[in-house]
């Protein structure tokens, strides 16, 4: 297994000429640095964007978020702000030692988090036995928490004792498990051990910032609540559909609510695909909770899990506009189509028609088409609209086959924006927003 170091590190204030958003690490191992952040819903990894100057890493991060410099063999995981200067030193013997604002909390959670690694890689699960985990957790617990320095602020010592209580709640489960204790019908999680009972600001604010061991507790502790029902371990290819129902039924706190459906949906995904079940249940998701934090991740999912891969083909879009004339893709070959799906139901409307308009003009001399589609199920609603707001360009469109364009893009919601190049293949199956600053920065890039 490959070692974690974790330490926390902050915003270095200095005087009008310190460096921002810049990591220095002396002594690396190998010419290949790669910075990256790990997702909260699987193992999986996300580069972030660097410039390497030396021995420096210059950084592009969008929000505060625990983050993975790998060098070689060796994996260092900190947390890091979009803007601040990280310093880290490394030793022969592989120690890392960090000065500068918040050294002594950063020191703390380095040794701490070091110290649970190295347990869990020389403990196999299977080799500790079922009635000594008890003590060793205690052990293990003292141990951590000696850690914890007297002299940090108290929001850090609660961050770091909840850090605590997930790594030791990982650690339980997985024995519960792997031993096979777990599935003894006796079996009964300890309080400690269950999300409910955490710190749930703190939980929150970890999960936001994508700490690595909630990514392994989460589908470990639906795993173990599950496990003894055999109405779910008979249930074959239905078994993630079933716990999905089973966990919107939960009278728990709507945080700890929307963490287990999306680790559900997202293993469910990983392991079995984009089936029927799985697709219905992540677009119910992504509507009920729209402001989720890490909805990016899920419709990644999405993409490369169906046929709307970036880079892929785009699906033909059986659509005409008010004078009765077909609309091709194949026509606009040559050109960028940004299409925005929109309907006269929806409550951003007339912004988008807005924002579509000032684009056709800003961009008319640019080698780039906006079409404007209707998904409005009543044509007659979209010809009164057009007619109404005098949006008579031919790139006004609409669909009478709702139903297929919505399950070849994928679209669970509106508004909904789509880039493709000049060859007809997907630039951006989820495009962004045209005020956005996003969208600028791709339509620069892709130009």
């Amino acid at each position: 297994m490959k070692y974690y170091y974790i330490l926390f590190l902050t915003t270095l204030i200095f005087s009008c000429s310190s460096k921002e958003n810049i990591i220095t690490y002396e002594n690396a191992i190998s010419d290949d640095l790669k910075l990256v952040i790990n997702s909260t819903l699987s193992h999986s990894e996300i580069e972030i964007p660097t410039t390497r100057e030396g021995n420096s890493l210059i950084y592009d991060l969008p929000k505060d978020a625990f983050v993975t410099l790998k060098d070689g063999d060796i994996e260092i995981e900190f947390f890091a702000q979009p803007k601040g200067e990280i310093i880290i030193n490394r030793t022969e013997d592989n120690l890392f030692q960090f000065e500068g604002h918040l050294a002594k909390y950063n020191q703390s959670l380095f040794d701490m988090q070091s110290a649970f690694d190295h347990f869990i890689e020389n403990n196999p699960f299977k080799e500790i036995p079922k009635d000594a985990i008890d003590s060793i957790s205690i052990d293990l617990q003292k141990q951590l928490l000696g850690y914890v320095g007297s002299d940090l602020s108290p929001h850090q010592k609660k961050t770091l004792e909840s850090i605590i209580t997930i790594d030791l709640a990982f650690l339980n489960i997985k024995h519960a498990i792997q031993v096979g204790y777990a599935r003894d019908e006796s079996f009964i999680l300890k309080d400690q051990f269950a999300i409910e009972n955490f710190d749930l600001d703190i939980t929150e604010e970890l999960y936001r910032e994508n700490f690595n061991y909630l990514s392994y507790y989460i589908p470990a502790y639906l795993n173990v609540i599950y496990l003894n029902d055999d109405i779910f371990q008979l249930s074959g290819e239905y078994y993630f559909a079933l716990r999905t129902t089973e966990i919107e039924k939960l009278d728990i706190d709507i945080r700890i609510k929307r963490k287990l459906l999306a680790s559900n949906i997202s293993e469910a995904i990983t392991n079995q695909g984009l089936t029927d079940n799985n697709e219905a249940s992540l677009y119910q998701y992504l509507h009920d909770y729209s402001n989720f934090s890490h909805k990016h991740e899920l419709v990644d999912l999405l993409k490369n899990n169906s046929g709307m891969k970036d880079g892929s083909v785009a699906p033909s879009i059986h659509a005409f506009n008010a004078e009765g004339e077909i609309f091709d893709l194949k026509k606009h070959q040559g050109k960028l189509v940004y299409i925005d799906v929109w309907a006269t139901w929806n409550e951003n409307s007339d912004k988008q028609q807005k924002q579509i308009k000032k684009l056709r003009s800003k961009y008319k001399d640019q080698n780039i088409d906006f079409v404007s589609l209707s998904v409005d199920r009543d044509q007659q609603d979209w010809k009164e609209y057009i007619d109404y707001s005098k949006q008579d360009d031919v790139n006004n469109i609409w669909t009478s086959q709702v139903d297929q364009f919505y399950s070849n893009y994928k679209v669970y919601t509106l508004p909904r924006y789509i880039l493709i190049d000049q060859n007809g293949k997907l630039i951006n199956s989820f495009a962004p927003s045209p005020d956005t600053k996003e969208f600028e920065e791709l339509i620069a890039e892709v130009f």
